[in-house]
């Protein structure tokens, strides 16, 4: 991901981070966007959508790699973030970098809208309370 940033110059602020949810408040407050590549691995098949939504709920548009948890999340969030190989990343990260301030508080402003209404506490409690009841 660092390459493609640098090769390209892309006209945003770069910081490279080891995930850490005790910081990422304060970081998220001075970013723009997030990434997550994901390596293809058998791993990625159980990854839940958490990171995702933590992200968004921060304002934070997030560009990742395909894993299934995060494409049907996004699908449902009505945006394609996902990419899929290094033209894909090369693409979306310069389209984004290119885009407007008011384009990308629109898509912040849609993702924070979509994470509240759809993974608010009463919502995952209401998920949860259906699934344990079809099993019992």
């Amino acid at each position: 991901s660092a390459d493609i940033l640098n090769k390209y110059k892309l006209k945003v602020k770069t910081f490279f981070y080891q995930w850490n949810s005790f910081a990422l408040s304060s970081l998220a407050s001075n970013c723009d966007l997030a990434i997550i590549p994901l390596k293809r691995n058998k791993f990625i098949l159980g990854k839940p959508e958490n990171k995702l939504i933590l992200l968004w709920k921060l304002g934070l548009p997030v560009f990742t790699s395909y894993s299934d948890a995060y494409f049907l999340t996004m699908k449902k969030a009505k945006v394609d973030m996902i990419c899929e190989d290094k033209k894909d990343w090369v693409n979306s990260l310069l389209s984004f970098s290119n885009s407007t301030q008011a384009h990308r508080t629109k898509i912040s402003n849609n993702l924070i809208n979509f994470a509240n209404k759809n993974y608010k506490k009463e919502c995952l409690i209401k998920k949860w309370s259906l699934l344990f009841e079809s099993i019992l």
